[in-house]
């Protein structure tokens, strides 16, 4: 076993501590680019270890040793990708305050456009694309909302797109600045200096994916705004107040439906 470097993070509440073991060399460098804002550069003594995430080679694969088990992946983009989702989870072990959605957010200003899909409809290809004409990735798979102030927090989350999908789009060799190519994966990483404690982003317009036979973009009326946020949800013991806080965003913010091909 290759002697690991150890990443330390403090989770979004402040409230505890998560030490990341990296054995894979290789994957050090887009492993030390997850959520920088959270990182502990000199974490206290009681912090270290709290919860500890190991990603280490094992005959021949990638194992991702985490609170929700041991993962197993072929490729290094895959292991990044399953060591990044338990660093998530942890990271936002005491954020139960927040609505989250299943969604992508990109920045435009103070604002910002929220993408609402289930995995496979275009999230992330959609968020790379927007980021090639000048949006910002704010977070790829999970938006929290304040369901007192309705804004969308500030949780950055690397957008990660399949190398396949970008060729479909016409992105050749030559990646956007800041991007990081790790097979099968070309990642973006947002807003470096960004974390908790930055300044919320208003909402701007809500976008519902879906596949279909043709593509097409329909506006929606309120009440199909807060189905699709409620659809969009991710499930806990808050239904109640996430059902009040998505009713009022659902009346004061604009919502389409795009339908891709």
């Amino acid at each position: 076993m290759t002697a690991a470097q150890t990443l330390h993070y403090r989770d979004y509440a402040g409230r505890g501590g998560v030490a990341v073991h990296v054995a894979a060399a290789e994957l050090l460098p887009i492993i030390a680019r997850f959520y920088p804002a959270y990182r502990e550069h000199s974490p206290e003594p009681r912090e270290i270890g709290r919860v500890q995430i190991c990603l280490d080679r094992e005959n021949g694969n990638y194992k991702v040793g985490g609170p929700s088990g041991d993962w197993y992946a072929d490729e290094a983009g895959e292991a990044a990708a399953l060591c990044e989702a338990e660093l998530t989870d942890v990271l936002l072990a005491h954020a139960s305050r927040y609505v989250y959605l299943h969604a992508a957010a990109l920045a435009d200003g103070d604002s910002c456009l929220v993408l609402v899909g289930d995995s496979g409809t275009g999230k992330s290809v959609l968020s790379f694309g927007l980021l090639l004409r000048g949006l910002q990735p704010l977070s790829d798979e999970l938006v929290l909302i304040d369901p007192s102030a309705g804004h969308i927090e500030p949780f950055r989350r690397s957008v990660r797109v399949h190398r396949e999908a970008l060729l479909r789009l016409g992105v050749g060799d030559e990646l956007p600045d800041g991007a990081q190519l790790c097979e099968p994966y070309v990642w973006v990483h947002p807003d470096l200096a960004a974390g908790p404690g930055s300044k919320p982003y208003g909402l701007r317009a809500f976008v519902f994916l879906e596949h279909g036979r043709r593509t097409q973009l329909e506006r929606l009326r309120a009440s199909r705004i807060l189905e699709g946020l409620m659809l969009g949800r991710f499930g806990g013991v808050e239904a109640a107040r996430d059902f009040e806080c998505l009713s009022r965003v659902a009346g004061g913010v604009p919502g389409y439906r795009l339908t891709v091909r």
